[in-house]
């Protein structure tokens, strides 16, 4: 594995402690510990697109996330 791709391994294994942490904790921090596991999630996403050596931006990857979901057309108040 190559070095800058071990680097975003171990940052994404950081932010997983991270949201673990947050989720486990006294407090239960919900939202936080989601976002956590969301840049886990994405970091492991470009270490799998380096490892087939396609080195997309993130906003890139993104867009792409974004465009595959369908567009919300309304939304009603409760």
């Amino acid at each position: 594995m190559r070095k800058a791709t071990r680097e975003w391994v171990k940052k994404a294994e950081g932010d997983y402690r991270a949201a673990e942490m947050l989720l486990r904790g006294q407090d239960r921090l919900h939202d936080q510990s989601c976002f956590f596991f969301q840049q886990c999630a994405e970091k492991y996403l470009k270490v799998c697109l380096r490892s087939v050596k396609l080195q997309l931006p993130i906003p890139t990857i993104s867009k792409i996330c974004l465009s595959s979901l369908s567009p919300i057309t309304s939304l009603s108040e409760d």
